[in-house]
């Protein structure tokens, strides 16, 4: 019936509304380490306000049908559950209304965040919504016009792996695993084929010495020895698997326990802390283990055992630990920590001070969102699946609202599936409800839990029917009537890998390896590819979803690799063919967009012999790593290396000072470098200030790369500590994260378009147009002629380098924080305003870039599509009389978000007068090869004298780069292409009526003269614009133009006259060749016109008939 819900709807639109809040996750689970399932988190816990509107975060909620059972109603006998004022009209809430006259109980109640929370304007843990009513949540309910801070949906933030997840996976192994009544796993069964890495689960802690030990008197210590024996076989990327050890746990952190309080305490003290470093080192040394996986199971929680103080001390255990590991003999261990997908335990975690502090990643455990334990909460007694794609999300945008790199981020998944008892078996879709947990597996022998073995003996052995939930990308089946139980497979595996490599995340991690069947089918789905066919992981697609040739891609890696046999895009150019693992004779192939693509590539690894572990050099930039690259790797891998001009030049600024000494006035420090075993360190000093250098490699150095994302200032073999590296002719890499205002790769190298290039950290906008495929040769250049590549066809090419405070831009796919509201408005080329509104008031926000040195005679890039022109010239900004958003803006933006009125204009006379250059540089032509021989290549220099920038003199080569101090110069080049068979072919066809007139004569003279025909002309063209905007000048500026055409006409007269006149002519069609115009309005027009005139001229002519 219109308008009602059935129950069963009506809990599950509830569970739609709650789920994020309410998916508290236990993970980690078996029947060894569980018992943890009765003990949930209540409704009470989360704060949540009324139901009734002005104090449910959503407004009037009706899907409560019943007073009693309402959490949000209250009396004088029964407070509000969240703790919040029992108002008069009996509904929970914050401020006056509730709390003032007429509140029944906890009238002294504060609210959790905003103007209302104990201390005024409080900001929400985790920089969450703070709702009108003073509640903290992430969905349009607290995050509307009405919200008090931290408004807004965050977007997925800079630090992207560059890296498919399938190159990183961690499985998480099970120390009961072995000795299951049936099915037991041993460590030697672990397929390390199609893994990275893994990780024993769970070592725990001594509570009295500190020192690492088995969880319990039932798991042997020579397990621990037999887990890190399987480091002997290979992992699918050629070099053996690592082994870490996980500390911790559910069952650690339970209450009433001697292990909960543990890391709590070690982490308070710098001498427990110290004690534990030491204490761990030696069990990784004397087992083998390679790294550490904390689990705390949680800080901070208050229903765990936690203190406030828990989330500082964490940071400070991690840093601990980290500087240990790098002093320690190996030269460094892995580190990484877990964190749960829940707001209420998450917002305890304080994530990016814990990876500045040396963590290497976290695993996200996003599995476990819904089980029995969900009876305790609001929610209810309801069905709901263990994973959900959409609540998933929804838990990663709490990392994003922290600016936590999304490269940073193993994202979890499980081989297990959560299992009820349906109340009613007819009522078998999730919303319906249940009664209890699910009978137990025959194996894992836990109720509510089976494990992907047991589900798949299930689907092999029963009459069962598969339901797939496209959108939450999970499956569910049914089977002896009443039982119920979700899971994942190879689809919802690759639904979940599509969009973790779709925001960047950095791996995948599996809870736990030791639950898939006997075919690692489980597995076979989430890596791609069948387990025991020499499995090898696949970097695959690594393309950026990023469009157009804005100068705006991070750190340049919009290169990828295509699957075997595919081809690079026209769009695109192909850097390298190789064989990887195609077979067949197919090969793979190295994209790059042209307008980003490096110009100096090179495999590294192997030059000795077939032992590869290559590794990039300085301001180079790793693309792809394959084992089968220019040669077949023994082991590891080889990496194919791209230097980037910029940085290099970056690099030229930075020099390595002496031990013990400091840096130069007018240089940063950025990272120290060993001296040798003496401990005394020397300085590496940067013009620019550099961030995040730090050096890269531990143990042997078979991991010694750069993040894709990063800029390699130097190699060492002991790098910033005392130790080398235990493999002779190994070094570490000294890593830094890439500027984020300077790009790696331009569509062309600077030094070959400007005589005297910008200076390295000058802001670089282009546009580069490629226009309409009006080119080709031949017969075959046509205005269908499609041509997507600069190289062959009709382009346009304007480039602008400038300091930062002179150059800036307002297109999002530069990254711009700033959205243009009217973008529609603007038409015209005059003096105007439009409407912008920022939409990031973070401190990464870089809405005020534009702002920098004053804003007046700043040239900003436009957005595409945004008014004529790509450039403009910026005046005054001031906040708008009109404050009203669009609709699509509205739904993300808060109502109290400021519009501002930006004055432009597109008078490049008007820029800003600095103290430093703003470059210009134009080309346009028709001709295939003028990119290539004109705008990419190397200039002419002249042997005269040149004042030099002093800026520039130590980045240039000045032996390359084509432009010209004599018109002769450009006169050879041109005349080459000139030569070619490359032009436009612009034909048209032509009728008029010259005269048709009765004549005055006195006899009944008439004359009619008639022209039909066939106009062709074949245009080549090419014209190059080299200066500056400030100061104005046009330094070079050369061009050609050259016409052939053909006339085939028919005139048609006939009359009785005769005519004697000079000649005449008139315009008879003009007609715009639209699709060749170039035009910035205020810089430059190309406009090519196709123009016919006709002319008439007699000398005593007579007509008759």
């Amino acid at each position: 019936m219109a308008g009602i819900l059935s129950p069963q709807a009506r809990y599950g639109a509830l569970a739609i509304l709650l789920s994020f809040l309410l998916a508290f996750s236990f993970f980690h689970t078996s029947s060894q380490d569980a018992g943890h399932l009765t003990k949930r988190v209540d409704w009470s816990d989360l704060g949540f306000s009324p139901r009734e509107t002005g104090g449910h975060p959503a407004g009037n909620c009706s899907l409560f049908s019943r007073a009693d059972d309402d959490p949000y109603a209250c009396n004088k006998k029964k407070p509000c559950s969240n703790g919040a004022c029992c108002g008069k009209s009996g509904v929970c809430g914050y401020g006056p209304d509730y709390c003032g006259k007429g509140c029944t109980s906890n009238c002294d109640a504060k609210a959790q965040c905003g103007k209302y929370a104990a201390k005024g304007e409080t900001k929400c843990p985790l920089n969450v919504c703070c709702s009108e009513f003073g509640f903290c949540g992430t969905t349009s309910e607290f995050c509307n016009s009405k919200c008090q801070s931290n408004c807004g949906q965050p977007s997925v933030p800079s630090g992207k792996s560059a890296h498919p997840v399938r190159e990183k996976v961690i499985a998480y192994y099970e120390a009961w695993a072995d000795r299951r009544s049936c099915r037991p796993f041993s460590p030697s069964q672990i397929p390390t084929s199609a893994l990275t890495h893994v990780n024993f689960a769970f070592a725990y802690i001594d509570p009295d010495t500190f020192e690492v030990t088995t969880m319990d008197s039932k798991t042997p210590a020579d397990l621990f020895q037999e887990v890190t024996a399987i480091k002997s076989m290979k992992s699918g990327l050629g070099d053996p698997v690592e082994v870490w050890v996980a500390i911790g746990g559910w069952t650690f952190s339970n209450n009433d326990t001697d292990t909960q309080p543990l890391l709590g305490k070690i982490a308070k003290s710098s001498d427990n802390r110290e004690k534990f470093a030491k204490n761990l080192i030696a069990f990784m040394t004397l087992y083998g283990f390679d790294g550490v996986d904390l689990d705390w199971e949680y800080p901070g929680a208050p229903d765990r055992g936690g203190k406030e103080e828990d989330t500082k001390n964490y940071v400070k255990l991690i840093s601990s630990l980290s500087k240990a590991f790098k002093a320690s003999s190996r030269g460094g261990y892995g580190l990484s920590f877990t964190i749960p997908s829940s707001y209420w335990y998450l917002r305890w975690f304080d994530v990016p001070a814990m990876l500045d502090a040396g963590a290497s990643w976290v695993n996200l455990m996003s599995y476990d969102l819904h089980g029995v334990w969900d009876k305790h909460n609001a929610i209810g007694s309801i069905v709901q699946a263990h994973t959900n794609l959409t609540e998933i999300k929804e838990s990663v945008a709490l990392l994003w609202r922290n600016d936590v790199p999304p490269g940073k981020v193993v994202l979890g998944t499980g081989f297990y599936g959560r299992s009820f008892e349906l109340a009613k078996s007819s009522c078998n879709k999730p919303g319906c409800t249940f009664s209890g947990a699910a009978r137990k597996g025959k194996c894992t022998a836990e109720a509510g839990i089976l494990g992907y073995f047991e589900i798949q003996d299930i689907l092999k052995n029963e009459k069962v029917k598969k339901v797939h939930d496209k959108e939450a990308a999970v499956n569910y089946i049914t089977f002896d009537d009443d039982q119920w139980v979700s899971y994942d497979d190879n689809t919802t595996f690759s639904q979940k890998v599509k969009w973790a490599d779709s925001v960047g995340l950095g791996g995948l991690m599996i809870w736990a390896i030791d639950l898939d069947d006997d075919d690692f089918t489980a597995l076979s789905g989430l890596v791609g590819k069948e387990v025991g066919e020499s499995l090898s992981i696949d970097k695959g697609d690594t393309v950026s979803k990023r469009t157009g040739d804005s100068w705006s891609s991070d750190s340049g890696q919009d290169c990828y690799a295509t699957s075997c046999g595919d081809d690079c895009k026209s769009s695109e150019s192909t850097l390298e063919e190789y064989s990887s693992t195609c077979g067949g004779g197919k090969k793979k192939k190295i994209c790059c967009p042209r307008a980003r693509t490096p110009r100096s590539c090179q495999w590294r690894g192997g030059e000795s012999g077939s032992a590869c572990h290559g590794q990039c050099h300085e301001a180079e930039l790793s693309i792809v790593r394959d084992k089968h690259g220019s040669l077949t790797c023994s082991s590891g891998k080889q990496v194919y290396c791209c230097t980037s001009e910029r940085y290099q030049e970056v690099l030229e600024g930075c020099s390595m000072g002496k031990c013990s000494g400091d840096c130069p006035d007018g240089t940063y420090e950025v990272a120290k470098q060993s001296c040798g075993t003496n401990g005394k360190k020397k300085p590496w000093c940067c013009k620019l200030d550099l961030q995040n250098c730090h050096w890269v490699g531990k143990g042997s150095c078979d991991d010694n790369n750069c993040e894709n994302s990063d800029l390699q200032l130097s190699r060492s073999n002991r790098g910033g500590g005392k130790w080398a590296c235990g493999v002779t002719g190994r070094k570490k890499s000294l890593c830094c994260n890439a500027p984020n205002d300077i790009d790696p790769y331009t569509p062309v190298d600077l030094k070959y378009l400007f005589p005297d290039p910008p200076a390295a950290d000058d802001t670089i906008k282009f546009d580069l147009q490629v226009l309409g495929g009006f080119g080709g040769s031949g017969a075959g250049s046509t205005k269908d002629t499609s041509i997507k590549d600069p190289a062959s066809g009709v382009f346009g090419f304007v480039l602008i380098a400038g300091p930062k405070d002179s150059v800036s831009s307002i297109d999002k796919r530069d990254g711009s924080h700033v959205e243009v509201v009217d973008c529609a408005s603007i038409q015209s080329s005059e003096r105007q305003t439009t409407r912008i509104i920022c939409t990031n008031d973070g401190a990464d926000s870089n809405c005020d870039d534009m702002l920098e040195g004053g804003l007046d005679g700043t040239i900003l890039r436009m957005p595409d599509e945004c008014g004529p022109g790509t450039y403009v010239v910026a005046h005054s900004l001031r906040r708008s009389d009109n404050q009203t958003l669009p609709t699509h803006l509205c739904e993300r933006m808060a109502a109290s978000k400021e519009v501002m009125d930006l004055e432009f204009s597109y008078e490049f006379q008007n820029v800003k007068r600095g103290t430093d250059d703003i470059y210009f540089r134009a080309d346009y032509s028709n001709i295939a090869g003028y990119w290539d021989t004109i705008v990419d290549q190397p200039g002419i220099t002249g042997k005269r004298s040149r004042s030099l920038h002093p800026r520039n003199i130590a980045q240039r080569d000045l032996d390359k780069r084509f432009f010209a101090d004599d018109s002769a110069d450009w006169a050879n080049r041109f005349e080459e292409l000139r030569s070619r068979k490359y032009y436009t072919d612009f034909s048209e066809s032509a009728e008029s009526t010259i005269i048709h007139s009765k004549l005055d004569c006195g006899h009944g003279g008439w004359l009619t003269i008639e022209s039909a025909g066939e106009v062709s002309v074949q245009a080549k063209f090419g014209y190059t614009l080299i200066g500056t905007l400030s100061p104005f000048s046009i330094t070079q500026s050369y061009g050609f133009n050259d016409l052939k055409y053909e006339l085939d006409v028919d005139v048609t007269v006939s009359g009785k006259s005769g005519l004697d006149t000079e000649y005449i002519s008139r315009p008879e069609r003009n007609t715009p060749q639209t699709g060749t115009f170039f035009t910035h309005p205020g810089l430059l027009s190309f406009s090519p016109s196709f123009d016919i005139e006709i002319g008439l001229q007699a000398d005593n002519a007579s007509f008759s008939g």
